[in-house]
């Protein structure tokens, strides 16, 4: 009897990382392999419970999870926190990322075999398994963002795996300034296959006049300085207010879920209740019920407005607080509508309103297949290479 490969997902910080993964859990074999889930946070598993679809899809594979107490070897922590930094050591991390401890709350009397973590996770955990369990790490992305930026404002930090799943081979350049090249795989995006968007797919109601905009927002509003925060509050309402002189216009507004801020609400509250709301359904199944989406510049969100076939347009850049780029990655790969100010914003929004189809749109969708549907079946090419490991 061939013995299952024990796997261990790792969520850093909730249902964001499981999007991407889910279509992989949702297809392995439990003949092969046994599935347990290691949350960080409380706050990271209170977000996946809180997705009923995608909790559904681990509750139905996982063996069992656990959720880690910030309370636990809290001895060796705060021995940790008050020694001069050259006395830490391998040693005493170990201690505190205690692997047989955590394999007894798992219920785990094996080796564990893998380990699957988001490409954003950087714990001592990983280092922890590496030197007790020799596990194989294999980190994926919790995005179907493609990175072309090759600048960055910080020294690139080193991840720790042994293998690194990419959304495209245009990346591996971008991606070999964290791991070796060697090391980095693709093979296409598993949440973009046709099978698995049947989940999502909603039947759009024929209205030849009324239009429902999406706009996916991130609040960077705790993240920038007084005076860009006072620019990021102007963009918001001025595209609010835009927007409110559009007849017949529905304004729904997907938040990012780890970028969210008081003052969001306080601005959007200030707007008719019958003009705006807020949605709970996931941005890939929002966008197959609007018309057109809306997002902030530089954001991954644009990328599921080409999966619904809808126009997709980013706000203006405007500050330089919290990007790298003066053109966003979406633009130069050639998926979004961009726009250099505010009047340039409103021109393309009242072009794409106005017009049952439009070229920028069009082009923008032939860009997205050439990039993102390269590999019509990536979820069973990323089990099979599991099963290989």
């Amino acid at each position: 009897m061939v013995k299952k490969k024990i796997i261990l997902l790792i969520i850093r910080r909730g249902v964001a990382e499981l999007e991407w993964i889910a279509p992989i859990l949702n297809q392995i074999n439990k003949d092969q392999f046994q599935l347990h889930v290691f949350y960080l946070t409380k706050n990271a598993f209170l977000s996946c419970k809180n997705n009923k679809f995608f909790y559904s899809i681990i509750k139905k594979k996982e063996a069992s999870f656990y959720v880690y107490n910030l309370t636990n070897k809290i001895h060796f922590k705060i021995f940790r926190k008050i020694i001069p930094k050259k006395f830490i050591n391998n040693n005493l991390n170990l201690k505190i990322h205690d692997i047989e401890f955590l394999k007894k709350k798992l219920r785990i009397k094996n080796k564990i075999h893998i380990i699957l973590t988001e490409f954003g996770n950087f714990s001592y955990w990983l280092n922890a398994f590496k030197a007790s369990e020799n596990s194989k790490i294999i980190h994926f992305p919790s995005t179907p963002s493609i990175y072309v930026t090759s600048k960055t404002r910080h020294k690139s930090k080193k991840l720790p795996g042994d293998y690194l799943f990419i959304n495209s081979k245009i990346e591996k350049d971008y991606w070999s300034k964290f791991i070796d090249k060697k090391k980095i795989y693709c093979f296409g995006i598993p949440m973009f296959e046709s099978k698995w968007q049947k989940n999502f797919k909603v039947t759009k109601k024929k209205n030849k006049t009324n239009k429902t905009i999406l706009i996916a927002y991130s609040s960077y509003f705790s993240m920038v300085n007084s005076k860009d925060l006072k620019i990021l509050q102007k963009q918001l309402k001025n595209v609010m207010n835009f927007l409110m002189t559009k007849n017949n216009i529905k304004v729904i507004f997907k938040i990012h879920p780890f970028k969210t801020d008081q003052l969001f609400f306080d601005i959007i509250n200030a707007y008719p209740k019958n003009f705006r709301n807020i949605t709970n359904d996931s941005l890939n199944k929002a966008v197959y019920y609007s018309d057109l989406l809306i997002s902030n510049f530089q954001s991954a969100a644009n990328i599921f407005a080409n999966v619904g076939k809808i126009p997709s347009l980013e706000m203006p850049r405007e500050i330089d607080t919290i990007y790298n780029s003066k053109i966003s990655n979406n633009k130069k790969l050639g998926i979004v509508i961009s726009s250099n100010n505010f009047n340039q914003f409103k021109r393309n929004c009242e072009n794409i309103l106005g017009k049952k189809k439009n070229n920028s749109t069009t082009k923008n969708l032939k860009n997205f297949k050439k990039l993102f549907l390269i590999n019509k079946t990536p979820t069973q090419k990323i089990i099979n290479f599991i099963k290989n490991v």
